[in-house]
């Protein structure tokens, strides 16, 4: 079988070119693409961000839902016809080896981990996939691969705020707004941070209380997250928060080369500045209980009209730039 991929060569370069689907190997799914959501990490793979791309060219994408068409040797978790979430949180089943992409013309070989998306099939890591339920739309499971279950994580499983605690979330992009949510569910009062007023519109939605387009204060709060990847912001998350157990979480991805300098009185002070892997988020443990509240996280609300594999340069661009609010979603398939 062939399909077509949108590919990332060179900074800022991406083409979109025709594979031919491997014989699958042990633990590996075949799954046909239906939709796919677009993460700020994509855009500094795109734009360099990350340093030296070590694995030009390659396919790429971590978010999204489809259908299985094939299961390799040694696959428990799905079977042909399941329809699946994919994420890059790792889960339960096998982690299988990256699939052997080759192209329709001239045979070249395109690098791929354990899950990429930005194409009409992907061949993934059984570890890499969860069932979606039967009651879930399409629209509303491509959350899950990423920024409901790291933005919402981020609040539930590190922060771990009490009923009537102050909590500032600065970004109000799609992790942010998972962010926001999961506060607001958790009897917080909850500020929202964004230079975008159309973000902030959207903050005030998912249960923020105040929005602000910067921050100038108060410097009480009990709780702080950071979902921009701006080193201004990271630097006003950890001054937000209060000392004697004020606490900060920094999940946005910023330039590889980029540092954040914090004063060593802050942690005299007693405030706590934590990283976090996913939102800590394990698929087995976390989308049985998001499931319960899916009815209350409006996951496909967060969705842009889709576009096209071929609109992956644009909806860069537009992020880059500020332009772009809610989550990016990819049509998969024309």
């Amino acid at each position: 079988m062939i399909f077509n991929a949108s590919i990332l060569v060179g900074t800022k370069d991406i083409q979109i070119v025709s594979l031919n689907v491997p014989k699958l190997k042990t633990g590996q799914i075949l799954v046909k693409m239906k939709f796919a959501g677009v993460c700020g990490s994509q855009k500094l793979e795109w734009n360099g961000g990350r340093g030296e791309d070590k694995w030009l060219p390659h396919c790429f994408g971590h978010e999204g839902v489809g259908e299985v068409l094939e299961v390799g040797p040694g696959v428990t978790k799905v079977k042909a016809d399941d329809r699946v979430i994919l994420t890059w949180l790792r889960d339960r089943g096998i982690s299988a080896s990256p699939p052997n992409y080759v192209t329709t013309i001239g045979k070249a070989k395109v690098n791929s981990g354990p899950i990429s998306v930005f194409q009409e099939m992907t061949v993934v890591s059984e570890n890499c996939v969860y069932p979606m339920p039967d009651w879930m739309d399409w629209l509303d499971g491509v959350a899950y691969g990423c920024a409901l279950p790291v933005g919402f994580g981020a609040v539930s499983n590190v922060l771990k705020p009490k009923p009537g605690m102050k909590v500032v979330v600065f970004g109000a992009g799609g992790v942010g707004l998972f962010a926001i949510r999961a506060a607001s569910l958790c009897g917080c009062s909850v500020t929202a941070i964004d230079l975008n007023r159309n973000a902030l519109h959207w903050a005030s939605g998912y249960g923020a209380s105040e929005t602000n387009e910067s921050f100038n204060g108060p410097y009480d709060y009990d709780c702080a997250v950071d979902c921009t990847g701006n080193i201004v912001a990271m630097q006003d998350a950890v001054s937000a928060v209060k000392g004697k157990g004020g606490k900060v979480v920094i999940v946005g991805n910023t330039t590889h080369s980029h540092n954040l300098e914090i004063p060593v009185t802050w942690f005299n002070q007693g405030k706590s500045v934590l990283g976090t892997w996913g939102g800590e988020a394990v698929p087995s443990e976390d989308f049985p209980r998001l499931f319960q509240l899916h009815d209350t996280l409006c996951t496909s609300d967060i969705m842009t009209e889709p576009y096209g594999l071929c609109d992956l340069p644009e909806i860069f661009r537009k992020m880059e730039s500020g332009e772009m609010t809610g989550r990016p979603l990819i049509m998969c398939h024309s």
